[in-house]
């Protein structure tokens, strides 16, 4: 049986660990604010996956750290890849208002 994934109305997203949290925007907020606001997390995400993929990158990082250190930042490296894909789909919704 297959599951439907509900689709949620344009709404602000905030990530909060594996928590979504989304505030209807029709009608409520100033769209113009949310894209800013929407960049500025982007743009943070942006750096974050740009040094962590930094450090991933360097054999010596991948030689000397331990296991679970590298095993930790290849994790974090997919929150900040999932959470950016949650900003695209977000930017992508208030296009809709």
């Amino acid at each position: 049986m297959a599951v439907r994934q509900r689709r949620s109305p344009p709404a602000a997203l905030q990530l909060l660990g594996d928590l979504k949290v989304l505030v209807p925007l029709a009608g409520v907020i100033d769209v113009g604010a949310e894209r800013a606001r929407l960049h500025k997390e982007q743009q943070r995400l942006e750096s974050d996956r740009g040094k962590t993929l930094g450090k991933l990158s360097q054999e010596s990082f991948r030689s000397r750290a331990p296991a679970e250190v590298v095993a930790k930042e290849e994790e974090r490296l997919r929150e900040i890849e999932a959470a950016l894909q949650q900003l695209e789909e977000q930017a992508a919704r208030l296009e809709l208002l």
